[in-house]
């Protein structure tokens, strides 16, 4: 049976969304992330702030002091822990995701990766050796 928790890490790095921009800026870089999940005080998702973001917002001059809340998309698409391969797969291809954040009831518990998407498949693939 599979299960979501082979294939997320739990070492996400995320940003509350009571932090300025500027913090989020900093963290992004000096993790060489191109998403940050937004939690709120209970570690639940309530957004991200991507690359291209943070760009737009700095391209427009706007006051780097704000909270993150003000830039970040609020409706991020997650994945719930308990969450099957097909159904991973099928999003990660139509929606052209690089990763997305895996919660559980709500909260933030780690993060899925394309990466480990397809090491995962090549793995079934060598193992079953189905078309997969």
């Amino acid at each position: 049976m599979f299960d979501l928790k082979t294939l997320m890490s739990d070492k996400v790095i995320s940003v509350h969304r009571g932090s300025t921009i500027r913090q989020a800026t900093k963290l992004m870089v000096e993790s060489d992330q191109v998403f940050l999940p937004v939690v709120d005080d209970n570690n639940k998702l309530v957004g991200a702030v991507t690359e291209k973001m943070l760009i737009k917002w700095f391209a427009n001059a706007k006051d780097k002091a704000k909270p993150v809340s003000c830039c970040m998309k609020s409706n991020v698409m997650s994945f719930e822990q308990n969450t099957g391969l097909i159904v991973v797969v099928y999003r990660f291809i139509r929606e052209d995701l690089r990763q997305m954040p895996v919660t559980l009831n709500g909260r933030l518990v780690g993060i899925v990766k394309r990466g480990g998407v397809i090491q995962h498949l090549m793995q079934l693939k060598t193992k079953t050796d189905i078309p997969v």
